[in-house]
């Protein structure tokens, strides 16, 4: 029909006018505009076909025509339109398992607006695909049009079909690799009564996952031609088996392997973890290739090409993986874009990669955790412009800021403290220049006769670039008030300290803090305080310092997933600094970050203190190790501070402890996941009376999410396995504190 009309036109005339007919709702120069016609061109047959081509792409119009009357030397072209009808809703029927929500987020445009048959039909199509990746088959949909006042009224009529519960899953043409391996390389898992957790949807997504699965473990395997042909879905009732199809052809070789082009690399062949006569393992031999390449580019060789030739003789592969070094990359300029906050001196000096320095992979992946573990930063990217000369390149980091000031003021309840009213803020990133500011003040509103009131206040400034040199150095003054159970303790006091990054990554700190207070403990002796607790009483004031020694190659301070921090602190009061109290206390801590799964990853905690006293003097009861609860002397399924020795009834504290934490975490957002825990401690005497035997435990479940202008905020509800009057669940909140 188009063809005959466009055929029709005197083509090759001047187009002297152009009308535009059937507008009810679109602008005639939106229309005139699109087409791209002009007065004063020659109307051509491709001309023509391309005008009522860009009018159909804008999907507003159902029917479109050309027509041409001679007029003058010329002719008067005139666009001929039927627009779609303005949608003012879309509302859906039929969905008994899918939200409303779900659906309406489908829906990629605002309402009302003109809307064309093929939006429609793609709406239609995105409805399809989300109930099939619920596991649903044969869902249908249906458009239904009514005429409303003002436009059109969509409903889009659901059949949703059959949902299928995967039960079961099965591997065929399987004859060297039985099920049961198969089924650990595959995401689907079938649903029965003894596996309540598992939702038992098959879905599109995973299924793509499982062929890659299945097909990756064959090639480790050696079985370089297996293929997983087909899949098939059997149902009986709402039961499925999901059946998967695999041709798995022979095994292969490794024959012969050399290296070509290999100037600056003597021995290439200590990447490849293959010699010949093993099974042609797939997986080892492309981590192999893949480490030739780092090898270059950590070494300026951007521009390096590994390429493996392969040549098969019957079941044996010979192997020449030529090597295209090409020429040595250097960095010129490094540009820093979208940090609107945060000064470019901030980010840089956080870079471990320089500006004529040679490319280095390795070190630009060093930086790019460096920047991470700021805590600054959402996402960040890395763009790579060439120069002409082809010998260097341009860095362009790339950072995405988050809102990281904190700001607090309310009411809060804890079991231990009652209802507490508080103001705080916390810039970790002061006016963009890095610096740390924070304030805290905090009080008991309402206590009851199990909880302890409290008062602090906290003043603290960090500047961790001091003379844009990697030395940091910071000043605390703090005044706190507490009512324990059997004793009033206040104190106060300041703290000045000092720390320096070291090593070319920069993940090193070695630090060291001077720390003046007095300290006051009044004891009520109408209860039946342990002797202890009673020595402990009275005025007395504390000067010595604190060392520490850090190492942080964790990829993200709030949810890492990989890399480890390793904590040694040990602090010296008393003696040469004076004080009335003389002691050495260390604690060690060991946290390791892997990830096992895609957004699944395993921290495992280790944290060990001792304290022990100079001549004569006691320790004192506040640096005595109290376990349970949260934080990071916590054990969760126990109340705050109530694991240690004790003495008629109340906890005293110990000299020695030892704490065990797991967590499984499953990343939901870049700023937020769920836990699992697994936590063991106890705490002792002093290092003699320390017996892992006799740990207390704790398990359960936990979320942890950052909010802007608040922080981390924490939830944990945690089994106590060996609580004195027997197990017992207790819930943990946490605000500002993640291991």
């Amino acid at each position: 029909m188009l063809f005959l009309i466009i055929a029709a036109f005197p083509y090759n005339e001047v187009i002297l006018d152009l009308q535009v007919k059937g507008l009810k709702n679109v602008d005639t120069a939106l229309v005139i505009t699109a087409s791209g016609l002009r007065i004063g061109d020659i109307l051509t047959r491709e001309k023509g076909k391309d005008a009522i081509k860009f009018l159909y792409s804008t999907d507003l119009f159902k029917d479109i025509k050309l027509q041409a009357e001679r007029e003058g030397g010329g002719i008067k072209v005139i666009i001929n339109l039927e627009e779609y009808p303005i949608v003012k809703e879309i509302v859906f029927a039929g969905n008994k398992h899918v939200k409303e929500k779900d659906l309406k987020e489908l829906i990629d445009y605002d309402l009302p607006s003109i809307i064309s048959d093929r939006k429609l039909f793609r709406l239609k199509v995105k409805i399809k695909e989300l109930y099939r990746e619920k596991g649903f088959r044969g869902t249908k949909v249906r458009i239904q049009r009514e005429e409303i006042e003002g436009g059109m009224k969509i409903t889009m009529v659901i059949n949703e079909g059959k949902r299928l519960k995967l039960t079961r899953i099965e591997f065929r043409g399987n004859s060297n690799v039985g099920d049961r391996t198969l089924g650990k390389k595959v995401k689907h898992r079938g649903k029965h009564w003894w596996t309540f957790w598992r939702d038992g949807e098959i879905k599109d997504s995973l299924i793509t996952e499982d062929i890659k699965g299945i097909q990756d473990y064959y090639h480790e395997l050696g079985f370089l031609d297996a293929k997983v042909d087909s899949y098939r879905i059997e149902s009986e009732d709402s039961k499925a088996t999901l059946v998967y199809f695999i041709t798995e052809g022979g095994v292969y070789y490794l024959g012969n392997l050399s290296f070509e082009g290999n100037k600056t690399l003597e021995n290439p062949g200590k990447f490849i973890k293959l010699i010949e006569g093993d099974k042609f393992n797939l997986k080892k031999f492309q981590e192999g290739i893949q480490k030739i390449y780092e090898y270059y580019t950590d070494r300026g060789y951007l521009y390096a090409q590994v390429s493996p030739d392969m040549k098969y003789r019957n079941d044996t592969i010979d192997v020449v993986i030529k090597i295209q070094e090409n020429n040595k990359v250097y960095v010129k300029y490094i540009n820093i874009e979208g940090n609107e906050r945060t000064y470019d001196k901030v980010i840089r000096r956080n870079l471990t990669i320089y500006p004529g320095e040679l490319f280095n992979r390795e070190e630009i992946i060093n930086s790019q955790k460096n920047l991470f573990r700021l805590g600054y930063f959402e996402d960040l990217g890395l763009e790579m412009i060439p120069e002409e000369s082809k010998d260097s390149i341009t860095l362009v980091f790339k950072v995405k800021e988050k809102e990281t000031g904190q700001f607090n003021a309310g009411i809060g309840y804890s079991g231990d403290v009652g209802f507490t009213g508080n103001i705080s803020f916390n810039i970790p990133n002061f006016m963009g220049r890095g610096q740390a500011v924070s304030f805290n003040y905090e009080r008991t509103l309402v206590s009851g006769e199990t909880n302890t009131p409290i008062q602090n206040i906290s003043f603290s400034f960090r500047e961790p670039w001091l003379f844009d040199t990697p030395t940091s150095v910071g000043v605390s003054i703090f005044s706190n008030y507490r009512i324990w159970e059997y004793y009033t303790e206040y104190r106060k006091g300041f703290e000045f300290s000092g720390g320096r990054y070291i090593g070319e990554k920069r993940n090193i700190l070695i630090s060291g803090s001077y720390r003046y207070g007095l300290t006051n403990i009044k004891v009520d002796t109408t209860k039946n305080v342990p002797q202890t607790i009673i020595d402990a009483a009275g005025e007395r004031h504390e000067s010595g310092i604190t060392l520490g020694l850090v190492r942080d190659t964790r990829d993200n301070y709030m949810a890492a997933k990989s890399g480890s921090y390793i904590s040694f602190s040990p602090k010296l009061f008393g003696t040469v600094f004076g004080g009335d109290v003389s002691y050495l206390k260390a604690i060690l801590e060991v946290r390791r970050f892997v990830e096992f799964l895609p957004e699944f990853s395993l921290m495992s905690r280790v944290l060990i203190g001792n304290i022990m006293p100079i001549g004569e003097d006691n320790v004192p009861i506040t640096e005595k190790f109290m376990l349970g609860g949260s934080g990071i002397w916590g054990i969760r399924g126990y109340r705050d501070r109530s694991i240690g020795p004790a003495e008629n009834g109340y906890v005293i504290g110990g000299n020695t402890a030892v704490l065990l934490n797991f967590e499984i975490r499953r990343s939901i957002t870049k700023q937020a996941y769920a836990l699992a825990f697994f936590d063991m401690g106890n705490a002792y005497r002093d290092f003699k009376h320390a017996n892992l035997g006799e740990l207390y435990s704790g398990a359960g479940i936990g979320f942890r999410l950052e909010i802007p202008m608040m922080g981390i905020l924490g939830f944990d509800f945690g089994y106590g396995f060996d609580r004195e009057k027997g197990g017992k669940w207790e819930p943990h909140f946490q605000l500002g504190y993640s291991l």
